[in-house]
């Protein structure tokens, strides 16, 4: 399920960059869809009483949560533009699955790549308990931490 999830991010930001011009354009590297990713499942968790978006785990990594699967599959798109590995990916998907995450691209669309990668540091979060040692990050450590709080709130 995550990388449909993956996917359907990708998809709907390249829709959105197709009605935005240059330098408004959303660059979408491995490292912005890991967070649009860790963010989508936070935002569902929040309006499902702690229930996952899907089974994969994160882990602490430098640049916040991660999950290696997501890592490795698109990690060679760096350049800013990514591709789906399947254009069906959303017909997969429930649609208030797809409304969650369409809000919260919209929600994100003027942040930047490093504005996310922050938000997902926040202090005493359940990525800053597991970053010494590169840990699992568990979805009920996740749930407990944003149950009733702002997502992007320093």
């Amino acid at each position: 399920m995550c990388i449909e999830i993956a996917d359907y991010i990708i998809i709907k930001i390249n829709e959105m960059n197709q009605v935005r011009a240059g330098q408004d354009r959303i660059r979408l590297s491995c490292k912005r869809l890991q967070k649009l990713i860790y963010f989508s499942e936070v935002r569902y968790m929040q309006l499902n009483n702690g229930k996952q978006l899907f089974e994969d785990n994160y882990y602490a990594w430098p640049s916040g949560p991660v999950v290696p699967e997501i890592y490795y599959t698109y990690v060679e798109f760096q350049t800013g533009e990514m591709l789906p590995l399947d254009e069906h990916s959303g017909d997969k998907l429930e649609p208030n699955i797809k409304i969650i995450i369409k809000d919260l691209l919209y929600d994100t669309i003027n942040m930047s790549t490093e504005d996310l990668i922050r938000y997902s540091h926040v202090k005493n979060g359940p990525w800053a308990k597991h970053i010494y040692n590169e840990g699992l990050i568990t979805k009920e450590e996740i749930f407990s931490f944003y149950k009733g709080r702002e997502i992007f709130v320093e």
